[in-house]
């Protein structure tokens, strides 16, 4: 992909939010379809290939909202919120599914914004953000 393909996609992405900021900070679920699959697909995360990604993906009897699978396992848990959505909100859970299951990354994203945790790295949760 070019970069110039990249700052097109959120383009599209940010006129999506100014259009429909209303309607995504209401729901979740919109905005994982109108934000976060389109921004995984630019990105070269396939939405629509089970083996790459995997939605609700159970760790468990709990569930993440998206598995970024690579070799088979999952490299990514993905936590959505809806639009300007509270980001830290069950981070510390969701540090523990990855932990559980070996992964090794997580991501807090509400579609404007996105940070990455690294779950295994042996220091204080405000230290583990990547990104």
């Amino acid at each position: 992909m070019s970069l110039d393909s990249l700052m097109d996609g959120l383009k599209r992405l940010a006129d999506t939010m100014n259009k429909h900021g209303d309607l995504l900070r209401r729901s979740e679920a919109l905005t994982r379809y109108a934000l976060i699959d389109p921004l995984l697909l630019l990105v070269g995360w396939d939405v629509h290939d089970p083996e790459r990604v995997r939605p609700e993906y159970a760790i468990g009897p709990e569930r993440v909202d998206y598995a970024l699978v690579r070799n088979g396992k999952p490299l990514f848990f993905v936590e959505a919120k809806a639009l300007d959505g509270n980001l830290s909100g069950g981070t510390v859970q969701n540090i523990n599914y990855c932990l559980q299951a070996g992964t090794p990354y997580l991501v807090v994203t509400d579609g404007r914004r996105w940070t990455v945790y690294d779950t295994h790295k042996a220091v204080p949760l405000d230290q583990k953000e990547v990104v």
